[in-house]
């Protein structure tokens, strides 16, 4: 479930189980100060159902599951990932990608929910997804997140050969 609140002027979103500050978040629409259409806007019966069936994940911390919602900018790196992926390179011009996040904008809930989603896409033809972690503390979070949304197809590359073999082997999942 998700819950939303408002004072009048902001509007913001959350997850039922999930009551901390921090993951409570504000809705942005780009008409400023305009509380009618940030409602409007998240409402919107579309919306709603891709935030209930796409963009709410469980994950483990401190050994507890806890229950998360993504953040508007994470939702929207997830569908321009997804277009991206998903468009036939002749329909495109782009090659390649990029999604900057910040130091704790939410990047291995971000690399996790496109993951997922590119792997459950109709025309997606099983892909090969490459995670590059630059931080030990991250990798085994990310393995650990990985594993509780039940994504298991996952390989370990800890060397350059190691990830040349895989790709040479047409390998299919994340690594």
């Amino acid at each position: 479930m998700v819950f939303t609140a408002t004072e009048a002027i902001g509007f913001s979103y959350g997850v039922t189980w999930n009551l901390i500050r921090r993951n409570i978040f504000n809705w942005k629409n780009e008409q400023k100060g305009n509380l009618e259409a940030k409602v409007k806007t998240f409402c919107d019966r579309g919306h709603v159902l891709a935030l209930l069936k796409d963009h709410i994940l469980f994950a483990e911390k401190d050994e507890e599951l806890q229950k998360y919602i993504l953040r508007q900018h994470q939702t929207t790196a997830i569908e321009r990932v997804m277009e991206r992926c998903l468009t036939a390179p002749a329909k495109s011009e782009a090659r390649r990608g990029l999604v900057w996040h910040t130091q704790g904008s939410g990047k291995t809930f971000t690399m996790i929910k496109a993951a997922e989603l590119l792997f459950k896409a109709a025309g997606a033809d099983k892909p090969t997804v490459l995670i590059l972690i630059d931080r030990n503390e991250l990798e085994d979070q990310m393995l650990r997140n990985l594993a509780a949304l039940g994504l298991n197809n996952v390989q370990h590359a800890d060397r350059i050969a190691a990830l040349n073999k895989l790709l040479k082997d047409d390998y299919r999942g994340i690594i």
